[in-house]
């Protein structure tokens, strides 16, 4: 991957979408590299502006050091010489140097820096949110993105109503549904997103049915 300046990484970013990828685990609960490669492929070939590896809809938060080390070179090596992969620096801060000093070995363009032990939020705005939903429709994401910049009301407001809000909806039903949602969306467009790590949970058999359902309204 060719090095870029920080200015030309904030620009590059600041031009278009942002992918939150999901971290891919196995029936152990172990990092499944291979869905995940191909999970970024997919993701890459969208033209979307960067991607964050192992970040918070990554469960970056579950994640050993070295876990975390795996998945940004895993990140790198499947797009890095298409789109800049940025990695996440987290908890304290000999730990946060650490990931800093393995990312930039690794080739990642930029860090992510995580305050230190953050692994729940308060609800971000909706802009926010469509960056998550690109992890599984990506099309509806980039159509989403491209109206709230083209201040096209109409449609910004169709898609809200359309799907947007009843999927926050589904979410807020159980605390933890943030990243597990993504995962099941996945899953819902027949790409197997797996599981949560503890203490997060997977969705309720009820809310994955009622997501599915939404999904297939607008696919």
């Amino acid at each position: 991957m060719t090095l870029i300046s920080p200015a030309e990484l904030a620009a590059g970013l600041a031009s278009g979408l942002l992918s939150f990828p999901v971290t891919h685990f196995d029936d152990r609960l172990e990092f499944d590299e291979p869905r995940y490669r191909e999970h970024l492929s997919w993701q890459a070939s969208f033209g979307v502006a960067g991607l964050f590896a192992a970040g918070g809809t990554g469960e970056g938060f579950s994640l050993t050091s070295a876990e975390i080390d795996a998945v940004v070179r895993a990140a790198v090596s499947e797009v890095g010489d298409t789109l800049p992969v940025v990695a996440p620096a987290t908890g304290g801060t000999a730990q946060a140097t650490a990931q800093a000093t393995a990312a930039q070995r690794a080739g990642a363009a930029g860090l992510l820096l995580f305050p230190p032990y953050l692994t729940e939020a308060t609800q971000a705005g909706l802009v926010a949110h469509v960056s998550a939903l690109y992890n599984f429709l990506p099309d509806f994401a980039l159509r989403f993105f491209a109206a709230v910049r083209a201040h096209d009301r109409t449609t910004v407001y169709q898609l809200l109503n359309d799907f947007v809000i009843p999927y926050l909806d589904i979410r807020d039903r159980a605390r933890g549904y943030a990243v597990s949602i993504i995962k099941a969306g996945l899953t819902a467009v027949g790409r197997d997103g797996g599981r949560v790590r503890p203490p997060l949970t997977d969705l309720a058999e009820t809310d994955r049915a009622d997501l599915a359902a939404l999904v297939d309204k607008i696919r």
